[in-house]
């Protein structure tokens, strides 16, 4: 299969899955999913540790997005353009501390959206970060849009298969340009 027929094929599924989900009616979230085990108020907070957990987020988006802003980020990457991608995903990364916070400060259907919304946003701009460096730089910057609204119309669980499905692509790639070497024991 040719680069540019996997690219297609790529473009293809991904409008396919943006218009079937278009067509399928919101899956009510069953409001007993908000009763997490942890529910303590510490210092005037509630859900104390549900809610403070997420700092980690923050420091991690924080941290990638002064790396991408540094010079010596042109020595990690082949290309310039992957940066976009990236830059995205730290975002969505350090925005989900705010979001997760938020939604478990009070618990509830109407707060859902902003916990999983940032994490949509990283995983799908993850996934154009991946499709840039393992198919081709130009469809990974062009599927970060694309990819982005999808993650805002398709379930957390749902983008969980697709991100286990890429690594699981990824891996077949790792093999199929896998040239063994004999080792010491086996010659």
């Amino acid at each position: 299969m040719t680069r540019r027929v996997l690219i297609l094929v790529l473009a293809g599924l991904t409008l396919a899955a943006i218009v079937a989900m278009a067509l399928v009616p919101r899956i009510p979230q069953d409001p007993s999913y908000h009763n997490f085990a942890d529910q303590r108020a510490l210092l005037g907070v509630p859900n104390f540790l549900n809610v403070v957990s997420n700092l980690p987020f923050l420091a991690v988006g924080i941290a990638g997005l002064l790396f991408l802003a540094r010079p010596v980020f042109g020595e990690c990457f082949l290309a310039q353009s992957e940066r976009p991608a990236y830059l995205t995903f730290f975002l969505g990364i350090a925005l989900t501390s705010f979001g997760s916070a938020y939604y478990h400060l009070a618990p509830s259907n109407e707060r859902l959206v902003w916990d999983r919304l940032p994490m949509s946003i990283a995983f799908m701009s993850l996934l154009a970060a991946i499709i840039g460096e393992r198919i081709d730089a130009k469809a990974g910057v062009i599927s970060l849009l694309p990819l982005l609204m999808l993650g805002r119309i398709i379930s957390g669980h749902t983008l969980k298969h697709l991100a286990a499905a890429v690594s699981a692509w990824c891996i077949l790639r790792m093999i199929e340009g896998r040239v063994p070497k004999p080792s010491a024991a086996s010659a």
